[in-house]
């Protein structure tokens, strides 16, 4: 997809920029926390242009596992001030994507730890190339566009990408200068994919 200077325009309803970015690739959530005393919920929608999943130490796990463990309710390490308790309580918190899902969804695999170990966590997650269901709730399917893979560790390391033309639906590696077409898709999941591009199926997209 080719964007012009043109596909840039000026929302009138506000004086927000709209753009085909954010129009693309916007994935609006919502952080609700509950007081567990009261029942009381505060909720603000947040936007985020990717979904950050984190790792852990596991050797393989699903990308809607990884997803479900985002959207899980958690106990908050500390206290939270209750406006209707007017006191300090005990509280979860909890994720949830709102609805409609951009016709682009990023996913970020947060493989590095970014502690003093600096280590690079390498767990294989098995993630469609074809009818990505993303939430429970929504018929919305996605199929891989684009795999960004990263060989190393946080202090050095090497990137490169496999893509599938959306003319041809072939695949291709692209490595700094080279490229090369691919005939092999299993190549497309290893324990070194970072970023995972997905485009909602034509017939739900709105493009």
């Amino acid at each position: 997809m080719r964007l012009r200077c043109s596909e840039f325009k000026q929302n009138n309803s506000s004086t927000e920029q709209s753009s085909i970015i954010i129009d693309l690739f916007r994935i609006r959530t919502e952080s609700a926390v509950t007081c567990l005393e009261c029942g009381t919920r505060d909720a603000n929608e947040e936007t985020t242009y990717c979904l950050p999943l984190s790792l852990g130490n596991e050797l393989e796990i699903s990308l809607n596992t990884l997803v479900n463990d985002y959207l899980k309710e958690e106990l908050l390490d500390g206290q939270y001030y209750c406006s209707n308790c007017r006191e300090l309580r005990s509280a979860t918190q909890k994720t949830n994507i709102c609805h409609p899902l951009p016709p682009v969804i990023i996913v970020q695999l947060k493989r590095f730890t970014f502690d003093e170990t600096n280590e690079k966590l390498n767990a294989l997650v098995k993630y469609p190339l074809e009818n990505w269901k993303v939430l429970n709730d929504d018929n919305s399917l996605y199929n891989l566009a684009a795999v960004s893979m990263h060989v190393g560790n946080l202090r050095q390391g090497h990137y490169t990408t496999y893509a599938c033309s959306n003319d041809t639906k072939q695949w291709y590696h692209f490595n700094d200068s080279c490229f090369g077409l691919i005939s092999n898709k299993n190549c497309l999941v290893n324990r070194n994919a970072y970023v995972l591009v997905y485009l909602k199926n034509e017939k739900d997209a709105c493009l």
